[in-house]
């Protein structure tokens, strides 16, 4: 039996809502769109026999068909598609990437901070914003992020990192922090002993430890002069020379001081400390 199936174009109304499609899906889309326009070629009348719709079925899914070059293009493209987004899963702290930012050019630099160290150091920035505050930044980030997602759903992370939102977040970090240093010596002090503290298991239960990785330990000692430098990087944008009248004013208006009063002595103290130990 010759069953004979309609070729139609589907109305409007029919028609289901355009989605925002992965690049996998992006992939299949072509090769329907292929078979469909193969069974309109093949049409009498708007009509297709089972036959010529099975002829072309196996003429898409020959592994050594016409498509096969495309099918492999596309299977690079979808598996680096992929990775890049169980990647992307990976990164949620948003906040902490918009924190490192300053001073990621210093990442496993002899002179600056290890990677392993980051949560250290993530950790003391959050103890000196407080709970409170830093679980209302770490939600803006979030949002922020989403709002800077492409098509493929992953973060345009240099949108991110100039997005005007961020730039306030940072400035409200490098406030909190730098007015957490009035009292400076005691607070260097403590920052290096978070900073130093270098736990060689991690808790995965109340009574259950599994050790880390040898290449997961730091490997060189967080110094002084370590942190004079990850700070001077960090606190870049908040240079008082960079403080034009404009940017004065507004951060007058917002903190009620001026930038002089807030980072000046934080500063003073610092390039000493540089160029005590630099």
């Amino acid at each position: 039996m010759n069953v004979q199936t309609n070729i139609s174009v589907l109305t409007e109304a029919d028609a289901p809502r355009p989605v925002k499609a992965s690049h996998c899906q992006k992939v299949s889309n072509i090769a329907v769109q292929a078979m469909l326009e193969m069974l309109r070629t093949s049409a009498k009348d708007g009509q297709v026999s089972i036959t010529s719709i099975e002829r072309v079925a196996s003429v898409i899914m020959n592994g050594q068909g016409a498509l096969t070059p495309f099918y492999e293009l596309s299977q690079n493209a979808c598996h680096a598609s992929w990775q890049l987004a169980n990647i992307e899963r990976q990164r949620k702290n948003h906040l902490g990437r918009l924190i490192v930012e300053p001073i990621v050019h210093l990442l496993d630099d002899p002179y600056g901070i290890e990677r392993t160290r980051l949560t250290q150091f993530l950790e003391s920035i959050h103890m000196m914003l407080g709970e409170e505050a830093w679980e209302s930044l770490k939600a803006r980030a979030t949002i922020m992020a989403q709002a800077h997602r492409n098509e493929d759903g992953q973060v345009d992370w240099p949108q991110f990192h100039t997005d005007p939102e961020g730039l306030v977040m940072l400035e409200q970090i490098q406030v909190a922090v730098a007015r957490s240093f009035r009292r400076f010596e005691p607070r260097k002090d403590w920052m290096l002993v978070v900073l130093n503290s270098n736990p060689n298991s991690v808790s995965i239960g109340p009574n259950v430890f599994i050790p880390k990785n040898a290449d997961e330990k730091v490997q060189f000692a967080f110094t002084q002069t370590h942190l004079s430098t990850v700070l001077l990087a960090f606190f870049d944008s908040t240079r008082l020379e960079v403080f034009v009248e404009a940017r004065t004013k507004v951060f007058e208006a917002k903190w009620g001081v001026k930038p002089q009063k807030v980072f000046g002595p934080f500063f003073v103290e610092l390039l000493s400390l540089s160029q005590r130990f630099g």
